[in-house]
């Protein structure tokens, strides 16, 4: 699922920049490289947080990890935006870009996590 995620941010942010081609903000505190919609930085922060979400915690403690993803992720929108690399707006679409893409990834990846969580819950994951 991490490897998924860190390849989604390859296949679907680089191309949005390209395709979009916006200018950053004028006189970035920060070292960037051109285009600036979507932010990779957020992508692979909600990629990161939805990731060890599915992978790491059952559901119940799932719910505290969103809080703390939640936190996280603003923490690093307003990073981008107070370091004018990136406008608000970029760092919303790449959130959003990041949670749609990792929730399509969750539900590709969901028959094999199931399977697994049946193994473990049977003794039985690596017979």
């Amino acid at each position: 699922m991490f490897a998924a995620a860190v390849l989604a941010d390859m296949l679907v942010v680089l191309p949005l920049k390209q395709l979009v081609g916006r200018p950053r903000p004028p006189y970035p505190s920060a070292l960037v490289d051109d285009g600036s919609y979507p932010s990779g930085q957020v992508f692979s922060a909600v990629a990161l947080v939805v990731a060890a979400a599915v992978v790491l915690f059952p559901p119940r403690p799932r719910r505290w990890w969103w809080l703390f993803g939640a936190a996280y992720t603003g923490a690093m929108m307003w990073s981008r935006t107070r370091l004018h690399a990136q406008w608000l707006s970029d760092t919303l679409a790449g959130a959003l870009a990041g949670a749609g893409v990792c929730l399509l990834l969750w539900r590709a990846f969901a028959p094999l996590l199931e399977e697994e969580a049946e193994r473990v819950a049977a003794d039985g994951l690596w017979r």
